[in-house]
């Protein structure tokens, strides 16, 4: 499994973040029992190799879960390309902690994926494969950042 850590600062206080990421997930069809959805497209000018026909829409799905120790409101985060095909599927969740500045708080993406092909999808992984993975991560959050940050515009 490869390991993936990322995260963006987002100029939201911490209190009212919660409620802006609900709002923003609320806009993508988020209920309770039912998970958003969120499609963004990724391009080969996110890794700046322009010219590379490796263009995906990546769907990422939300879901409400329980932290064991209650010291944080984590969502489950899974992302995959639409149409599937020999790609990872990631998995993990999405979490919000306090910044040093009381007017924004830092949005925290944390999971794993699996390189499919065996060897072949691990060396590729090692290549280029991780660089999307991060480059991906990084597209889902500024989305998710700057839904929040239009919420609290709105609110």
């Amino acid at each position: 499994m490869t390991q993936l850590h990322e995260r963006a600062f987002v100029q939201t206080p911490y209190g009212r973040a919660p409620q802006d990421l609900k709002t923003y997930l609320e806009s993508l069809g988020w209920r309770s029992g039912a998970p958003a959805t969120l499609t963004m497209r990724f391009e080969p000018s996110d890794l700046g190799l322009p010219g590379i026909p490796l263009a995906r829409d990546v769907n990422a799905r939300f879901e409400a879960t329980e932290d064991p120790t209650h010291l944080t409101k984590p969502l489950k985060v899974t992302w995959s390309p639409a149409g599937g095909g020999p790609f990872p599927t990631f998995n993990g969740t999405l979490t919000i902690s306090e910044d040093e500045d009381y007017g924004s708080c830092i949005l925290t993406l944390s999971g794993e994926y699996e390189p499919p092909l065996g060897l072949v999808g691990k060396g590729f992984d090692a290549v280029i494969g991780f660089r999307i993975a991060i480059a991906t991560a990084r597209r889902l959050l500024e989305s998710i950042r700057d839904g929040m940050e239009a919420a609290q515009t709105t609110a």
